[in-house]
């Protein structure tokens, strides 16, 4: 059976887009953090979240801070409902744990409840936050990067998995259990993105 969807350009970030919204939003959290601002920290984690993890939209909306599995070797981020009611666990690297923790700390310095069951991405009486907010939150931290605005916030998860499949030297059985797609044939559309950068790539020889 053949996967009926595709990824273009316009579905995900470029390393040049990525830079300019780590670039905002890292500035934006400078100034949360002075100014006491959960919002504009709230959404510099956000970002950080989608780009490193790879979680669709409704899985960072349901995300515990129990969910959060930090050791001295290794982390995860345990996704307790995925498509289909799956759960999967999804290994994490420094930069988000160091995130995590930051913004933990921010929330306690500021009284908003860190417990175990409560989210980790919510408004400031710590209810959780809903996948419309998560989602124009995104198209705010967009707006101020100057990136185009077709994009959403899935376009996290497929700059993530375009990336990482990049990164990981083309290990698309790693990409799959990452993303938490049921059939590899799902995740083989990010291979056919890497397959264009190659066509243009020899289009481009000696030119």
């Amino acid at each position: 059976m053949r996967t009926k969807w595709t990824i273009d350009k316009r579905k995900y970030l470029d390393k040049s887009e990525v830079k300019k919204l780590l670039k905002i939003e890292n500035i934006e959290m400078k100034r949360g953090f002075k100014k006491k601002n959960y919002s504009v920290v709230r959404n510099w984690f956000t970002i950080i979240l989608g780009l490193y993890s790879g979680l669709r939209v409704s899985e960072m909306a349901d995300l515990k801070n129990s969910d959060f599995l930090i050791y001295s070797s290794c982390a995860f981020i345990f996704v307790r409902k995925g498509k289909g009611n799956k759960k999967r666990m999804v290994r994490i690297g420094n930069e988000l744990v160091k995130t995590f923790i930051d913004f933990t700390r921010f929330k306690e310095k500021i009284n908003i409840s860190v417990a175990d069951e409560m989210a980790v991405i919510c408004k400031n009486n710590a209810t959780a936050y809903t996948t419309r907010s998560l989602q124009l939150a995104f198209k705010k931290c967009a707006r101020k990067a100057g990136l185009e605005p077709h994009y959403s916030i899935h376009s996290l998860r497929h700059t993530y998995a375009v990336h990482l499949y990049k990164a990981s030297n083309y290990n698309l059985r790693f990409v799959q259990e990452q993303l938490g797609h049921s059939s590899i044939r799902v995740t083989e559309v990010y291979a056919n993105v890497i397959l264009d950068d190659a066509e243009k790539a020899l289009r481009r020889l000696y030119r």
